[in-house]
């Protein structure tokens, strides 16, 4: 993406000349926020343009190959470092309102590192925090191959058990190069109490938190810069986001880059 150009402009203050103007200088923020902040994969959303039919009519596949259902499509990955605060386990009142339980406060710069391309924030958006990771229960029922799909990608498997039995990573199964589970035992769940579907299995895991942008608390942070006087220039502040944990990502395979999805049991 070209660079945009910002106009420059000749700046006297008729209400006073005297007046000495307040600077916030968004660079020094930006730099603090490199400091003291925390690497995150920035996914870009858009609506899925997949209508039948009027636009109006909200015909839109449950199915939809497109979006796979999720009603958004991604464009235009990147990394940027934001600080991470305020996540809370339970409801809260604060100066933005009221923060539900998985939502956090994110605060993230005007520009990336290269000081030339702009981050633009819009909801929905897709946020991943690169260096931590939380744990996630998942419920899993076993398929007819050896690998079962998670929810997300595992780092590391801490629980996995039937109601009948207990499984250990790496005696039992490994995660493959998706974060699945592989099973390298023959001795694996097997069926349940219906013969044609398997068994369910509960497993406790480790992933990277995943989280969408739910509200844009300083959406447009706009204002000027004395630089060189006499002239003014525009700048872009840093923005400040809502995001809450998302449980509705889709996986994608690193073989093809294609949506991976559980095998219809039997």
């Amino acid at each position: 993406m070209p660079k945009i150009k910002r106009n420059t402009y000749p700046w006297t203050n008729p209400y006073d000349p005297k007046m000495a103007a307040v600077e916030l200088n968004p660079d020094s923020f930006n730099a603090l926020l490199r400091a003291k902040g925390v690497r995150v994969q920035h996914d870009k959303a858009v609506a899925c343009p997949n209508y039948k039919g009027n636009i109006d009519s909200g015909n839109h596949p449950i199915d939809c190959p497109f979006c796979k259902g999720q009603g958004f499509v991604y464009y235009d990955g990147g990394e940027f470092t934001a600080l991470f605060q305020s996540n809370t386990l339970q409801r809260m009142f604060q100066a933005q309102g009221y923060l539900d339980p998985g939502t956090a406060l994110l605060t993230v710069p005007s520009e990336l590192e290269d000081k030339q391309t702009i981050v633009y924030l819009h909801y929905f958006d897709r946020l991943t925090l690169l260096d931590f990771e939380d744990r996630y229960n998942d419920l899993v029922q076993r398929t007819n191959g050896i690998t079962d799909l998670l929810r997300y990608d595992a780092l590391k498997v801490e629980y996995l058990s039937t109601a009948n039995a207990q499984y250990e990573e790496g005696k039992d199964f490994i995660i493959d190069d998706n974060g699945n589970i592989e099973w390298i035992v023959v001795d694996r769940p097997g069926r349940n109490e219906l013969p044609e579907y398997g068994a369910v299995y509960t497993v406790s895991y480790l992933y990277r938190p995943v989280y969408r942008i739910v509200q844009i608390l300083h959406e447009g942070r706009f204002s000027s810069q004395k630089l060189k006087l006499p002239n003014l220039t525009p700048r872009r502040y840093p923005q400040q986001v809502i995001i809450k944990k998302d449980f509705l990502c889709d996986k994608i395979s690193v073989e093809d880059g294609e949506v991976m999805k559980q095998p219809i049991v039997p």
